[in-house]
């Protein structure tokens, strides 16, 4: 996903229009527009007016890491997984419990790191 694509997403998962960012940035429509189209690439500057106003760090804008999103369905996959195991007459159906246990631990600590990111 290159950096317009995910400039969208971001906003857009946040509730802004494209308009509604420019006009909480203070920068031109037509700046997003082509930072989204990649026809131009934001300044450090800009880009700190666009985090600001959507409550995000400039690193979050740019980062290529995988999505919290994506990490999430990940690990609840492998939860489901792991809950089958441990509710079915497997003979590490102990073990596989606590692996459920361990998963939910670790999603709840992503999902408090991203709110405290987000503040």
């Amino acid at each position: 996903m290159g950096f317009g694509s995910r400039f969208r997403s971001i906003y857009e998962g946040r509730g802004y229009t494209r308009s509604s960012l420019a006009q909480a940035s203070g920068l031109a429509y037509n700046t997003l527009h082509r930072w989204e189209d990649e026809r131009a690439s934001p300044t450090l500057d800009h880009l700190q007016k666009v985090a600001t106003a959507m409550g995000v760090s400039v690193t979050y804008l740019v980062s290529d890491s995988p999505s919290v999103g994506s990490v999430s369905q990940l690990l609840a996959s492998a939860r489901d997984l792991a809950y089958k195991q441990a509710y079915s007459k497997h003979p590490d159906a102990r073990r596989w419990a606590r692996i459920v246990v361990g998963i939910d631990g670790v999603l709840a600590e992503a999902t408090d790191a991203v709110v405290r990111d987000d503040r």
